[in-house]
């Protein structure tokens, strides 16, 4: 993620098309070193990345590069991750941390609580042009 040039992608393309860009929060919260020792509860698709790409991640949702957060939830049974590494299924709950850790980013000073939002629920619910994601009238009572 050195190159910084991916910071022009977001926006609109030359043919006017939205251009958006999310991350997980478990790559926003973890990297590479959180699997020592083969932890395969951490063992994720796309799988974590460094500890300088995390930074980057971290530096891309506070500019806006990065406009959507999901939870990436996909949870895998108990057998299915006390495999050995190579064979454990891929995947982690996120559903239940996605606002812990959301907040965390906050405190940490990455995002304003407003802008978390906008991230996990606003953003995302813009770009399928969905109702959703808002409290507004007129809109689905999305609580």
């Amino acid at each position: 993620m050195a190159n910084k040039n991916y910071r022009n992608l977001v926006g609109y393309g030359s043919k006017g098309k939205k251009i958006s860009a999310g991350t997980s929060i478990h790559h926003l919260i973890f990297d590479e070193t959180d699997i020592s020792n083969y932890r395969t509860f951490f063992k994720l698709t796309p799988p974590l990345r460094s500890y300088g790409d995390r930074k980057e991640l971290l530096e891309t949702i506070s500019d806006d590069v990065i406009d959507t957060i999901s939870s990436f939830h996909l949870p895998q049974d108990e057998e299915s991750k006390r495999l050995p590494y190579e064979k454990a299924a891929s995947g982690a709950i996120g559903l239940q941390s996605l606002l812990p850790a959301g907040l965390k980013l906050v405190k940490e000073g990455y995002l304003s609580l407003p802008k978390l939002f906008e991230k996990i629920s606003l953003n995302p619910s813009e770009l399928i042009n969905s109702k959703s994601g808002k409290l507004s009238e007129g809109s689905p009572g999305d609580l």
